[in-house]
């Protein structure tokens, strides 16, 4: 084979697989993805077909007129204007289902002022709908794809998927609904830490922590656990701390569970 024959081939391997690719990524295409699809077929069919000899006439039957093309061209061209539509894949993507969700704490309780969205993507086809009601319906899901894995993503705060402790769950939708069991998002729901004399590292008792409106007090090693109210947790925190014969500090910290915050203080100068 050739050199100029190999890169053919190369050629055509590299075409087909985009194709493939295009398909598995885009099993509903739309009347541009369908043009290209048809466009890269041409283009892989004439590449393989390159290393044919020959010539060939096409005679169109509508305006009399006709094109001459030899090997891999003409290939191409014919491969283009009788490439079947995807009657069949049509079909299968216009076909739609209802489908609804229902969102229930652990206890399948309804969950009070819960409110977001849902985003429900199958393949690389997002669909996001707001929680209604502590339920989404959603009305325009492909029938085939029903018993394909989706990944579901809940947007709201305060909350995420029982069984995966995270905003995102994969999952196969079979039937006409669901409930998926969410619970508490504890992971913003606390500043914990120490506080030292930063002369000595001697740990600084009754020291006021103030976060989000709270304040308490640290024990007789200088640690605290605060818990934040739900409406103002967040990813950051700004902690306040003062004690007497110390300068008071103010620092933003990460409100996330698993962070333990070491504090300094510095003694008033007299």
């Amino acid at each position: 084979m050739t050199s100029r024959k190999a890169l053919n081939l190369i050629v055509a391997l590299v075409l087909f697989a985009a194709v493939s690719a295009m398909l598995y990524y885009f099993p509903c295409p739309s009347d541009s993805q369908y043009f290209f699809i048809r466009v890269l077929i041409s283009l892989a069919a004439g590449a393989f077909s390159a290393i044919l000899l020959g010539f060939i006439t096409i005679q169109s039957t509508r305006n009399k007129n006709s094109l001459k093309a030899g090997g891999g061209f003409a290939i191409a061209v014919l491969s283009f204007i009788y490439t079947p539509k995807l009657t069949g894949a049509q079909d299968r993507c216009n076909s739609v289902s209802g489908y609804t969700i229902f969102l229930r704490d652990t206890n399948g309780a309804t969950i009070p002022d819960l409110s977001g969205t849902l985003l429900i993507t199958i393949g690389t086809d997002p669909r996001e709908r707001e929680i209604n009601n502590r339920s989404i319906d959603f009305n325009d899901l492909p029938s085939a794809f029903l018993k394909d894995t989706v990944v579901i993503e809940l947007k709201t705060k305060g909350w995420w998927f029982a069984n995966t402790h995270s905003r995102t769950i994969s999952t196969v939708l079979s039937g006409t609904k669901t409930t998926l069991k969410l619970i508490k998002d504890e992971t913003q729901c606390c500043i914990s830490g120490i506080i030292l004399d930063s002369d000595g590292d001697a740990p600084i008792k009754d020291a006021d922590v103030s976060v989000a409106d709270t304040i308490i007090k640290t024990n007789q090693l200088g640690k605290f656990d605060l818990n934040i109210p739900e409406a103002r947790r967040k990813e950051k925190q700004v902690v306040t701390i003062s004690a007497p014969g110390f300068d008071n500090y103010t620092k933003e910290v990460s409100s996330e569970i698993k962070d333990r915050h070491t504090f300094y203080l510095t003694k008033k100068k007299k």
